[in-house]
């Protein structure tokens, strides 16, 4: 009888301890399948991330100006190019936001003489989350070598 007593109190601490290491695994599970959803999703916004495309002479020409923004963002002014919206320093984008587009998926160009600038002034538009950024290739300076020409240049 005692024997059996001693069973029954083990089979039960057993089942108890059991129960507990079941619910120990569930909710090691469920917090790792959270990571991971986390993670999915981290990896997923920075897929979608906007990123600067490059755009040539020849492209930039035959766009439309009515639906661009075109920002000079050369310093100092070196020449323009035909129907630029706004001058604005590639170091002077986020103090300026005032003269940007309100619409934040408004396609923007941006150039200046060589690119190097530009590059620069694209990528801070982006982090101000503007999402259709584009940079001329090459800056005026390819522009004019592909037979374009400038404004006061």
């Amino acid at each position: 009888m005692l024997r059996q007593q001693i069973l029954k109190s083990y089979r039960s601490k057993l089942l108890v301890i059991s129960a507990f290491v079941l619910l120990g695994v569930g909710v090691g599970g469920l917090i790792i399948a959270q990571q991971l959803q986390q993670k999915n999703t981290s990896s997923q916004k920075m897929t979608n991330r906007a990123v600067v495309t490059m755009i040539t002479p020849s492209e930039l020409n035959k766009s439309d100006a009515k639906t661009t923004f075109m920002i000079n963002v050369h310093t100092p002014y070196a020449g323009e190019i035909k129907y630029t919206d706004a001058f604005i320093s590639y170091l002077d984008i986020q103090k300026n936001q005032s003269q940007l587009p309100s619409d934040k998926s408004t396609r923007i160009i941006v150039y200046c003489r060589s690119g190097r600038m530009s590059a620069i002034a694209a990528q801070k538009l982006l982090d101000l989350g503007y999402t259709n950024v584009s940079d001329l290739q090459g800056g005026m300076d390819n522009w004019v070598k592909q037979g374009f020409s400038l404004i006061n240049g």
